[in-house]
């Protein structure tokens, strides 16, 4: 308290001195380095509060304490590489915290440089070895970084070191398409089938793969014809891949929830851009047919 008073009126080095002071008390005392380091960031001394956590470490002999309060104060001072660094060393010694290392990151991630050193420290962590938990960060920070392919080259790695057949890329796969990445979903999705994932699974990949196929397809119509839309005569030929897998689906699974979709988004593509009504309507009648009948309507009495 005394040195933070000095600090205050301006007097630095009497300030330092009774800090030295307060650590030379207890210097094999954890909480003696938290205090005085908490004082110091009090006094907006960040760097300073972090050095004393170092000096702990060496005063104590344990160079794993105060891993979170050093990850927070270096990650305030915008040392993004040294709180990554941190981040990990509490990960090793807390292997199921993955979760919560992801969410502090997450506080500092936001912004491209600290993406970017958390990312170097990860891989130089990394190496040649194989570790999920640093190759799930490093999956992470690439899809907060909207790096869709550098997510899939990590995914591939996660798949195969899990022994995972193919689930791990079906879940990237299934966010990629969440946030419009069609193109690496698709490919996700192909990789996935042919792993391959467990049969459970598999409708689910195709129907998904199906709608990353068919969105592509009009991503390059609006890129095409922005304005007036494709020709229906031009329209055949480019969502002709989506039908084709739609169809296939009803093929492999009639008379489920995965034919029954398939049969809709078919009826819609028909419609909306081949210009084919007709068609249409008996597509959407099949949906109905695959469905099954709808449950009985409970009746409301009006007065």
């Amino acid at each position: 308290m005394l040195g933070s008073v000095f600090y205050r009126a301006g007097r630095e080095k009497d300030a330092a001195a009774e800090w030295d002071a307060a650590i030379a008390t207890d210097p094999a005392n954890p909480g003696t380095y938290r205090l005085v380091a908490a004082v110091l960031a009090e006094n907006r001394l960040l760097d300073r509060a972090a050095e004393v956590y170092r000096r702990g470490r060496r005063g104590t002999g344990d160079g794993d304490l105060f891993t979170l309060e050093l990850a927070q104060l270096l990650g305030s001072t915008m040392n993004y590489s040294g709180a990554t660094a941190e981040y990990l060393r509490w990960l090793a010694k807390n292997p199921s915290q993955l979760s919560f290392v992801q969410s502090r990151l997450s506080q500092m991630t936001g912004r491209d440089d600290a993406r970017t050193a958390a990312t170097d420290v990860i891989r130089a962590a990394l190496g040649d070895r194989g570790d999920l938990s640093l190759l799930q960060l490093l999956a992470w920070l690439a899809m907060e970084g909207k790096k869709y392919e550098e997510a899939f080259d990590v995914y591939r790695k996660i798949d195969a070191l899990a022994g995972a057949h193919g689930n791990e890329l079906y879940q990237f796969a299934a966010r990629a398409a969440g946030e419009k990445a069609y193109d690496v979903a698709a490919r996700a999705y192909q990789e996935a089938i042919v792993a391959p994932l467990p049969s459970s699974r598999m409708p689910y990949a195709k129907y998904g793969y199906a709608a990353a196929v068919r969105d592509l397809q009009a991503e390059a119509d609006t890129f095409a014809s922005p304005v007036r839309g494709t020709p229906a005569t031009e329209a055949v030929p480019l969502y002709g891949g989506a039908v084709r897998l739609f169809r296939k689906i009803i093929e492999d699974y009639p008379q489920t929830e995965f034919s029954a979709r398939s049969w809709y988004q078919i009826g819609l593509i028909q419609s909306e851009k081949f210009g084919d009504r007709e068609g249409a309507v008996v597509s959407l009648r099949h949906v109905i047919e695959e469905a099954g009948a709808p449950p009985p309507c409970a009746t409301t009495r009006h007065s």
